[in-house]
């Protein structure tokens, strides 16, 4: 494909990087302490604020509807409290942590797409604890659950019927068209407001991750002119491109087998990509000998026309079948100018990113 019909892969890297615990206060493991000094520790101040309001709101509606003796949303405010405390009862108060904490000295990558036809692509880097722990692992509850699996079954039906009474309780006064439903219809408005624009749940990821989790998520995007530059970006991107060697140092001899694994559902072994692999390798491994200065190699493969590469290797790989020459060179700019901004490190992890949580 060249000229118009290339098709323009839009890249998002997310460098995953680990916060160090600092002086940030250990929440205690009981519960009552947790909601009495814990919530600063792990909630920001406009959470708290918010939560602050929306209590009192929901205090005023309580008394209000006890005034003008609405019973309809009396009772549909008052199941909204009950039905928290049963949900604290059974997942608890405490946001869930990384199941695997242990600092890890390697980085790695997981690439991310909807379907391998997408011009969409994300791109995860960081510690390889962290990036499984986000990725492929479930969260840890903070709190080991206290019921039993029969209590914890009870406890989830009654959960389900205050949900269900307070879906009654909202048809009901829906049918009596009077301030009944003037009430409900302000609360579940106030409460979609609020989680739309005051605390939205991207926000609260956020505010997750770096207060419990102790992780840092920095995004950075990009546009490449065709598929084969989004594959030579993310092969020069990749820390397992090249293999380590006992010794822990670097095999460039040969591409690392099984770090090119992930390539196989987008581009298909053959001997054609067995040629392109062999041209990146010795790519990379020219763009290596002119030092780890990101800033050189972005200047080079912007800049040089038509190959920043030396004349060795533009005579190795050359005719119609060489297409993706100028592929290389694209991804390794883009590689180049990604570490650039967000000074992301190669093979090992940055010894300030390995401080415990």
């Amino acid at each position: 494909m060249r000229g118009h019909d290339l098709r323009v892969q839009h890249l998002e890297v997310v460098y995953v990087s680990r916060l160090g615990s600092g002086n940030q206060r250990d929440v205690s493991e009981t519960r009552w302490y947790h909601y009495a000094l814990g919530h600063p520790a792990i909630h920001s101040i406009g959470f708290l604020a918010t939560s602050a309001l929306g209590w009192a709101t929901l205090l005023g509606c309580i008394i209000a509807a006890v005034l003008f003796r609405l019973y309809i949303a009396l009772a549909f405010l008052l199941l909204v409290p009950l039905t928290g405390a049963l949900i604290f009862v059974i997942y608890g108060g405490r946001p869930r942590r990384l199941l695997v904490s242990k600092p890890s000295e390697f980085n790695r990558i997981v690439v991310v797409t909807e379907h391998m036809n997408s011009n969409e692509w994300k791109v995860f880097y960081g510690e390889s604890t962290i990036v499984n722990s986000l990725l492929n692992r479930p969260l840890e509850p903070t709190q080991p659950g206290e019921a039993s699996p029969a209590q914890l079954r009870a406890l989830q039906s009654i959960l389900r019927f205050l949900i269900f009474c307070q879906w009654a309780a909202a048809i009901g006064a829906a049918t009596t068209k009077d301030w009944n439903s003037f009430f409900i219809s302000f609360w579940v408005i106030l409460c979609n407001v609020t989680h739309g624009f005051f605390i939205p749940p991207t926000g609260r990821t956020g505010e997750w991750a770096a207060r419990c989790a102790k992780v840092r998520l920095q995004c950075y995007k990009t546009k490449l002119s065709s598929r084969r530059a989004l594959l030579n970006t993310l092969a020069a991107l990749n820390p397992d491109t090249f293999a380590e060697t006992p010794d822990k140092g670097t095999d460039r001899t040969r591409l690392y087998a099984q770090g090119m694994t992930w390539m196989d559902p987008i581009l298909k072994p053959s001997a054609s990509r067995t040629a392109w692999e062999a041209a990146t390798m010795d790519a990379l491994n020219e763009v290596d000998s002119w030092g780890e200065n990101d800033e050189e190699a972005a200047m080079k493969c912007r800049s040089s026309e038509p190959s920043p590469f030396g004349a060795q290797w533009n005579d190795r790989y050359q005719g119609r079948d060489t297409y993706w020459k100028p592929y290389i060179s694209e991804g390794i700019y883009v590689t180049s100018k990604v570490r650039l901004a967000g000074s992301l490190p190669r093979r090992k992890v940055l010894r300030d990113e390995k401080a415990s949580c």
